[in-house]
């Protein structure tokens, strides 16, 4: 019985990203932080909303009949990496890749916010 608005905010981990020809990777475990090609993905990357999901989830949201006929809005927003969780480590050489990424993992998640209609 439930109307209103479910929204979903995507927040990205700023993952270490090493280039592999035209590709960007997640870097080596061991690669020190500051030789990172890129600290988590472009601005207007992150705000795709194609990029963000994959062909399965895009599926479901199309056929669902939770969705369908129903009084449920489904709002899904791009957030970024600008409200990270947890803090990551120093942009050092002393620190590595992949202590920078397991950071970036706990940082990249969804949060359900539920808003029902008055």
């Amino acid at each position: 019985g439930f109307k209103g608005v479910v929204r979903l905010e995507v927040h990205s981990g700023a993952f270490c990203l090493a280039s592999v020809g035209e590709r960007v990777v997640l870097a080596d475990p061991e690669l020190p932080v500051s030789d990172c090609a890129m600290l988590g993905l472009p601005a207007a990357q992150l705000a795709n909303i194609e990029l963000m999901q994959s062909s399965a989830f895009s599926q479901f949201i199309q056929t669902t009949p939770l969705l369908k006929g129903t009084d449920i809005r489904l709002e899904i927003v791009p957030v970024g990496d600008s409200t990270p969780l947890e803090v990551y480590p120093s942009e050092s050489v002393n620190s590595r890749a992949g202590e920078w990424n397991d950071v970036a993992a706990k940082n990249n998640r969804v949060a359900f916010i539920i808003k029902p209609d008055s």
